[in-house]
């Protein structure tokens, strides 16, 4: 494949289909239902909501495209934790990868795999099978794939691009399926309250901000590139090429998919209702989860294939618990204790997710730990873009106007979503509606058990202070385990 050369070096293309492969997958298709619902199915404020994140994630894309051209400080990390370092400094670098490296894309690997075992049952039994036997699923599938970067790189690497390029065929399936609809006269027309069965509320700015968070997940993956910079073909020039590319690729995608719905006339976001009216109530389902499957091992595999990278070269720069065993794993054989190494931190994820899902029989422990780390990297993207903010403000008259000002709308687009977020919907939202029906969750629902607000929020502040720990956690760790361990604790000056 001419993506990838003799040399296992990604180029621009390869760079673009591996950010459309990291990123376009379930939020498109299930995050869209919450926008629909809190929009109360205005088509105006439904496209709002898409084109609000769309230009907030670009404006952040364009930020930090700028810190990776500036002149990089000698720095072991890569990607976002690499751009720290550019704009503030070692310690909250070593910070950033940390939570990057070995939370944000091995929680991911994990969840996104699930979410693949799910839709391959549901393509031959619904939702009918205990959610243990998903669980023993998701681990095989997630050695499968895992085994696969051991195996080969470039073959992993392959498989990448490849699944970028599968990602296109559901979007196309659902444009195809409203064309048809329309032709044959059944398209019901958001736009025109006249031929719709169901409430059309009236546009609202602030439905359109309580979106953000569903809208904002669906993006997520699109500096996966950073991470891999020592894979990508002349980085400092592909990479913030790739992601803004990629950006406005995804963006077209994710609006003309959601205007598509709204042509058709779905109250719940959700392409299964254009399958259904093309195929019927009894083939719909399954082709839905047949695309399901398709972007689900898509992302699937783009995440898995960087998380064995992010944690290989956590063991190289000595950032991992028990690295100089999996270093003497590696010289006897390649990859063998960068395998142990992901098998053990993707373990404790897996661990962490999977005990409550079982015990409560749910997929939504799931689906909120999908947002939070989430929310994690958008956090680490605002300190980016605040702090190149002040960097510009401070000489201005050495860098352009345009640059200053995207600056400044990243950095207060990221603090205003995420204190509205966490204040409002975390905080604020679950102190007055404290019994209200959480609705979070994906494929599986308990009848037996409701996930309500104040037990999402107590999740939700419990995982994002363990998050912000982790990293002090895994210092404390490496210095008891490890004497001969040189690097300062990242809370010393």
């Amino acid at each position: 494949m001419d993506s990838i050369n003799s040399s296992k070096k990604i180029n621009l293309t390869g760079a673009i289909l591996i950010i459309i492969s990291q990123v376009v997958g379930i939020g498109i298709f299930f995050k869209n239902g919450s926008v629909f619902k809190n929009n109360d199915n205005n088509p105006y404020g439904v496209l709002a909501s898409w084109l609000l994140a769309a230009i907030i994630i670009m404006c952040i894309a364009l930020s930090i495209v700028k810190v990776a051209n500036m002149h990089q400080k000698n720095c072991k990390y890569e990607g976002i934790s690499k751009w720290m370092n550019t704009v503030i400094g070692h310690r909250i670098s070593r910070f950033s990868a940390n939570i990057m490296n070995l939370c944000f894309y091995p929680i991911l690997g994990v969840v996104l795999a699930f979410f693949s075992v799910e839709a391959i049952f549901a393509i031959f039994n619904g939702y009918n099978q205990p959610i243990y036997l998903l669980v023993i699923t998701t681990i095989g599938l997630t050695i499968l794939f895992v085994s696969l970067n051991f195996i080969s790189e470039k073959i992993s690497m392959k498989a990448g691009v490849i699944a970028g390029y599968i990602k296109f065929l559901p979007m196309i399936i659902c444009v195809i399926a409203c064309i048809v609809i329309v032709i044959k006269g059944n398209n019901i027309n958001f736009f025109d309250n006249s031929q719709t069965q169901v409430s059309v509320g009236s546009f609202n700015v602030l439905n359109v901000l309580d979106s953000l968070p569903a809208t904002l997940f669906a993006f997520n993956g699109y500096l996966v590139v950073g991470e891999m910079g020592h894979k990508i073909k002349d980085p400092q020039k592909n990479t913030g090429r790739a992601i803004i590319i990629a950006v406005l690729i995804i963006a077209g995608i994710y609006i003309a998919t959601s205007l598509t719905l709204i042509i058709v006339g779905d109250a719940n976001g959700n392409v299964l209702a254009i399958l259904n009216l093309i195929f019927g109530d009894n083939v719909g389902p399954r082709i839905m989860s047949c695309v399901l499957l398709f972007v689900a091992l898509g992302s699937t595999i783009s995440f898995l294939m960087v998380s064995f990278h992010t944690i290989t070269k956590q063991i190289e720069n000595k950032d991992l618990v028990g690295y100089d065993k999996l270093k003497r794993l590696n010289n006897k054989r390649h990859n063998l204790g960068n395998l142990v190494g992901t098998s053990l931190v993707l373990s404790v994820w897996a661990i962490i997710v999977f005990v409550p899902t079982l015990i409560l029989k749910t997929d939504q422990p799931i689906d909120i730990v999908s947002n939070n780390i989430s929310l994690a990297l958008l956090i680490l993207c605002g300190i980016v873009c605040s702090h190149q903010f002040i960097i510009m403000v401070k000489k201005p008259n050495s860098y352009k106007t345009f640059d200053i000002i995207i600056a400044f709308f990243a950095a207060f687009f990221l603090i205003g979503a995420i204190g509205y977020y966490s204040l409002w919907a975390e905080i604020v939202t679950p102190i007055l509606h404290p019994g209200t029906e959480s609705n979070t969750g994906v494929f599986f629902t308990n009848p037996n058990f409701i996930m309500k607000l104040n037990y999402e929020a107590i999740i939700y502040w419990t995982f994002m202070i363990g998050i912000a720990a982790f990293p002090f956690a895994c210092d404390g760790l490496i210095k008891l385990t490890n004497k001969k361990y040189s690097e300062k604790y990242i809370w010393s000056k």
